[in-house]
C-alpha cells in the first residue's frame, strides 16, 4: 500500500515472510502522500486482524485499560525506544481494544469514514472460518 509501483507491491506480496516483505517494503518506493495516510492504514490493518482472530482480540481485551508499548527497534514512529518515538501501534491497540470492549458490550459506535467499515468490530459484515467477524470493508 505504501508504493505506487506494481512490480513493488508484487514482489512484497510474494515474499515468504513478513520480515522479507518488511525489507522490501524499505527499498521500495513510497506514495507520495504516504505519510499523512499511514495511521488510517494500520488502524483499518490492526481492526482487521483483531475482528477475525478472536483468541487475539480476547488477549488483547484482557490487557483491560493498561498502556500498550510496543517495542520495534527499527522504527521510531511505529514503536518506543527512543527519545523521538511515538509508540503509534501501542496507542491504536489501545483504540482497537476500546472498541472491541464496545462491542462486547453491545454498545454501537457509526461507521467510519464512509469505507464500510464499522467502528464496532463485528457489528457487520462476513464471517471468517473461525466464526469471527470479517472485516467489513477494505482500505
Amino acid at each position: 500500500m505504501s508504493t505506487p509501483d506494481p512490480h513493488w507491491h508484487d514482489q512484497i506480496a510474494a515474499a515468504a515472510r513478513g520480515y522479507d516483505a518488511g525489507k522490501l517494503a524499505e527499498q521500495a518506493p513510497r506514495r507520495a502522500d504516504w505519510a499523512s495516510a499511514r495511521l488510517a492504514v494500520m488502524t483499518i490493518l490492526l481492526r482487521a486482524k483483531y475482528t477475525q482472530h478472536t483468541q487475539m482480540a480476547q488477549t488483547l481485551l484482557a490487557s483491560g485499560d493498561a498502556r500498550v508499548i510496543y517495542v520495534d527497534f527499527d522504527s521510531a514512529y511505529w514503536s518506543v525506544g527512543s527519545e523521538r518515538a511515538t509508540n503509534w501501534i501501542g496507542r491504536l491497540l489501545e483504540v482497537i481494544r476500546s472498541e472491541l470492549a464496545a462491542a462486547e458490550a453491545g454498545i454501537p459506535l457509526p461507521a467510519i469514514h464512509g469505507n464500510g467499515s464499522s467502528a464496532s468490530p463485528g457489528t457487520q459484515g462476513p464471517t471468517c472460518e473461525d466464526g469471527a467477524p470479517g472485516p467489513s470493508g477494505s482500505p
